[in-house]
């Protein structure tokens, strides 16, 4: 929740972002960053 993405584990190959979401690629982009940096 710090860092304003909330997602969840649907199963071994996939992940839900809740609520569903409409996004840009740049949008794409700084989740993948910023769940990199939460994940280390």
């Amino acid at each position: 929740l710090e860092a304003r993405l909330v997602v969840n584990a649907v199963d071994d190959h996939s992940i839900r972002f809740v609520p569903p979401l409409i996004i840009t690629a740049e949008q794409i982009d700084r989740a993948q960053h910023t769940m990199h940096e939460v994940l280390k």
